[in-house]
């Protein structure tokens, strides 16, 4: 359990260092947006520097790391790579049963399905254009695959099951943003941005 709090340490501080990237990023979108006339409501603008920030949040774990040692010259023993589908089950259950290693299935299981739930909750939320299920489902395979693609160049594992498990989370999210949105339609339709 301690190795996840570490993890969620970890990355709730890299956001909060990411804070002056995003507020400088959305600031310039500010800008255009004033040229152009357009405006947003101010509860949108706080969900995309929420989505921002979670983004960087993901890339701080995943990439990021790997990146700076191989910019510092870090010797890296290769790459791993896993091309088997659902081999994640077995994993999980020789590492949780056999090894008596229980933080791997929180790390590598639920982990891989919770750090993609805000996406898939916030990109309905915020943008209009992705309110349909397909659109939320292929966004966070895409990005998933992404990732995947990117640690091929990096000293860190490749799995398939990571990107059927974080397009699972894009799935999870985007239920939740379902459910949130009968509950409460007055709420979710501050987030939405204006222009459609």
């Amino acid at each position: 359990m301690s190795s996840i709090m570490e993890y969620m340490r970890e990355m709730l501080v890299n956001m909060l260092v990411s804070l002056p990237l995003v507020a400088g990023v959305r600031w310039i979108c500010a800008l255009r947006r004033k040229k152009l006339g357009k405006t947003v409501t101010v509860a949108h603008e706080v969900g995309v520097w929420l989505f921002g920030l979670c983004l960087l949040g993901v890339l701080s774990q995943t990439i990021l790391p790997e990146l700076m040692n191989v910019i510092r010259g870090v010797p890296h023993s290769g790459n791993r790579m896993n091309l088997h589908l659902f081999l994640v089950f077995r994993q999980t259950w020789d590492e949780v049963f056999r090894n008596g290693n229980p933080s791997y299935f929180f790390i590598n299981f639920l982990g891989n399905i919770a750090v993609f739930v805000p996406f898939g909750f916030l990109l309905p939320l915020l943008w209009r254009r992705f309110q349909k299920f397909w659109k939320v489902l292929l966004l966070g395979c895409g990005m998933s695959v992404m990732i995947e693609l990117t640690q091929l160049l990096l000293p860190r594992g490749t799995d398939v099951d990571d990107v059927w498990l974080n397009t699972l989370g894009a799935v999870f999210g985007y239920l939740l943003w379902r459910i949130v949105r009968w509950a409460a339609p007055r709420f979710t339709a501050k987030f939405a941005d204006v222009e459609g």
